[in-house]
């Protein structure tokens, strides 16, 4: 999510069922400068809605906590 100050770069696409496409989560990294928590999240989830069209929930996460990835396909987790 370029653009939007006070997060990192790393992320991660949350699966939990498969076939589920009405919601989208994601997880993403804050830098640790970042106060308002609950600010920055609700500013990820409307600009994840406007650009994409898709209901969506967000988790922000300390940076340092996602595992680094090569590979983009290897940002999508699988929970079920």
């Amino acid at each position: 999510m370029t653009g939007i100050e006070g997060l990192a770069e790393d992320f991660q696409i949350i699966v939990d069922k498969p076939g589920e496409l009405d919601r989208l989560k994601v997880k993403i990294e804050h830098k640790p400068e970042v106060k308002g928590l609950r600010a920055l999240k609700n500013q990820v989830e409307e600009a994840l809605g406007r650009h994409l069209g898709v209901k969506n929930e967000v988790e922000l996460a300390p940076l340092g906590t996602i595992s680094r990835t090569t590979f983009k396909a290897q940002r999508v987790v699988k929970t079920y």
